[in-house]
């Protein structure tokens, strides 16, 4: 059975039928594109006073795009120290910054990462501007420079006061790396148009384990403000000290050799010995030092004091006397060797002298 086809009437309803197909794919790129297309986000900013954790009101803050241009208007915190930038365009790098702060505070910004129709929440701490100034003594920039582990360093600081009244200074830790720890001192007052020292103490633990030197650093700040100082350096292996013998065991007079090596990469400083008993009847015949029992005849420089280093991968040799007490018994001790850095007690070298009865 044939049909016929009328091509005329076929266009005439293609074309009534083409501006609804043109406004249905009109809808559905304008779907995908609101779909696609990054949405405005909401930052959400907390503004409070550095240390102390109080809000603070009134304070006005923009946000800028990684080229410096200002985003949306700028915002006035309430009395809960909070304010909101709401329909902010999507972006991955923001900066938000006081723009007008209270008579007294320093300024701040933090970087802001808003994701599409996303939020953030920031905070900013604001320190307060005291004309107070800090940094380190010479010497202690000196010390910086030689870190080994396991040592404990004294840090002098000195805080400048420029302004026309008294302010109270403390010192408090910003920021140190596990290896590193710091401890400060109680607050001071330090007068007006005056330079005053302060201190604090480095004690610097273990490295990395296989790492020639290990990159570490601190901060300390001055409490409630910006005012800072930094130190970035590398701590050194600690020395490695060892003792022959390393233990003493005689019953009757005798002359030994003692030896100290160090077997480490940097130089053993200061060096001590000292000797613990352990009863009544060692303290009673050898002496509460042992000195009556065991002498160590430790080298001199050539001015008569005791030498107190050893060069990395040297060692100190010299003679030891041992002296038992004539009475019979066994006397117990141990003999240690301390030294800068190297760790509480120092090298242990036990001693026991056993002196027999007649026979």
């Amino acid at each position: 059975m044939e049909m016929d086809f009328d091509v005329d009437d076929a266009k005439s309803k293609a074309m009534r039928i083409l501006p609804a197909l043109v406004v249905v794919v009109v809808l559905a790129l304008g779907v995908l594109y609101y779909v696609g297309a990054p949405k405005p986000g909401k930052v959400s900013v907390t503004v409070e006073e550095l240390d102390s954790g109080k809000p603070l009101p009134s304070i006005e803050l923009a946000l800028s795009d990684a080229q410096g241009n200002l985003v949306g208007e700028s915002q006035i915190t309430d009395a809960n120290g909070q304010a909101d930038f709401a329909n902010v365009p999507s972006a991955t790098q923001l900066t938000l910054a006081t723009v007008d702060v209270l008579p007294g505070y320093g300024g701040a910004r933090v970087g802001v990462n808003l994701q599409s129709g996303g939020s953030d929440n920031a905070v900013l701490k604001l320190g307060r501007d005291l004309g107070l100034e800090l940094y380190f003594t010479e010497g202690t920039r000196a010390r910086l420079a030689t870190v080994t582990e396991h040592c404990t360093l004294p840090l002098g600081l000195v805080v400048t006061n420029r302004g026309e009244n008294e302010q109270e200074a403390q010192l408090v830790v910003e920021s140190n790396t596990d290896s590193v720890q710091v401890a400060v001192g109680e607050p001071i007052i330090v007068p007006a148009k005056t330079a005053v020292e302060v201190n604090a103490t480095l004690s610097a633990g273990a490295g990395r384990e296989g790492e020639e030197a290990a990159e570490q650093s601190f901060a300390l700040r001055l409490r409630k403000t910006q005012t800072k100082v930094e130190s970035n350096f590398y701590l050194k292996p600690r020395p490695v000290l060892q003792a022959s013998p390393s233990e003493i065991s005689a019953g009757e007079e005798q002359t030994m050799t003692f030896r100290l090596r160090n077997d480490g990469k940097t130089p053993v400083t200061g060096l001590s010995r000292r000797v613990q008993v352990t009863d009544v009847e060692t303290a009673a015949g050898c002496g509460q030092d042992a000195s009556a029992c065991i002498f160590i005849d430790w080298p001199k420089d050539a001015s008569g004091v005791e030498t107190t280093a050893i060069p990395a991968s040297q060692e100190l040799v010299m003679p030891m006397k041992i002296t038992p007490p004539p009475q019979e018994g066994k006397y117990i001790g141990t003999l240690f060797i301390s030294a800068d850095c190297v760790a509480s007690p120092g090298v242990a070298v036990p001693f026991v002298l056993q002196v027999a009865g007649p026979a």
